[in-house]
């Protein structure tokens, strides 16, 4: 018999945990606006959520195949290596214009 890797395993106790995560991110989603403060006690329901989904949100259950499909994870890749360029960029052009550069000069830099 071929031994499973630990992640491939069924967890009897992955589905229950991955529930509440999926519920915690999409309240946060969808309560969350620009008047919640950050970083607070607030930020605490999204980042737990994502903390238990990452944990328990193996190939078995339906959230982790999902996260785990080709698709996703290229789009993964790509907007966080985006991220990584782009977040200094718009760094420091809002510190140049004081304040909120014109849509412009942001379309510019995102290309």
């Amino acid at each position: 018999m071929k031994a499973v890797p630990c992640r491939d395993r069924p967890s009897r106790h992955a589905l229950p945990l991955v529930l509440p995560a999926l519920l915690a991110i999409g309240c946060a989603v969808a309560m969350f606006d620009a008047d919640t403060p950050t970083p607070s006690v607030y930020t605490l329901v999204p980042t737990l959520g994502t903390a238990l989904l990452l944990a328990f949100a193996t190939r078995a259950t339906f959230t982790g195949r999902l996260l785990a499909h080709p698709l996703l994870v290229s789009i993964g890749l790509i907007s966080y290596g985006a991220y990584l360029w782009h977040q200094p960029l718009f760094a420091f052009a809002h510190h140049v214009h004081l304040g909120t550069p014109p849509p412009s000069l942001m379309l510019a830099l995102m290309l």
